[in-house]
């Protein structure tokens, strides 16, 4: 593909994105993107539309599409990596709530008490179950 040809471009971002602008809202994996202007800077430096999403809202529209979605007209798709995220289609649409973080379910408080062991890091579930976590578990584990 030449550039010349090329008639927008989307980023995938594990961030709260203000849709309107573009702007990172919060990026907590990436904590000096906060306030990025991420397609302001893009659309100056290629001179075509740019559109800047969630990456899990991406992924759960990539699957309403054209994978296991396409049959159902409401479903959450959830992904765990470095966080943990949430893509939601309601009535065939994208939910992203009144300020652009309904799927941000990592940040979800757990009760601690129930999990049977003592953790340092208490309240959110990334903090127990994304797969940096998980790692680090098995590593205290092994050794």
């Amino acid at each position: 593909m030449r550039w010349g040809s090329l008639k927008a471009i989307c980023v995938g971002v594990p961030a709260v994105i203000d849709i309107g602008t573009g702007k990172i809202i919060s990026a907590p994996l990436y904590g000096n993107w906060k306030d990025l202007n991420l397609k302001e800077i893009l659309e100056s430096e290629f001179n075509i539309p740019v559109y800047i999403e969630n990456d899990v809202n991406l992924s759960a529209l990539g699957e309403k599409h054209y994978g296991e979605g396409k049959n159902f007209k409401d479903f959450i798709f959830v992904e765990i990596s470095n966080g943990i995220g949430a893509g939601i289609i309601i009535d065939n649409h994208l939910f992203r709530g009144s300020i652009g973080s309904a799927g941000e379910i990592g940040f979800t408080i757990i009760n601690i008490e129930n999990l049977g062991f003592k953790v340092k890091n208490k309240g959110f579930l990334e903090k127990f179950a994304s797969v940096e976590s998980i790692k680090k578990k098995a590593i205290r584990e092994i050794r």
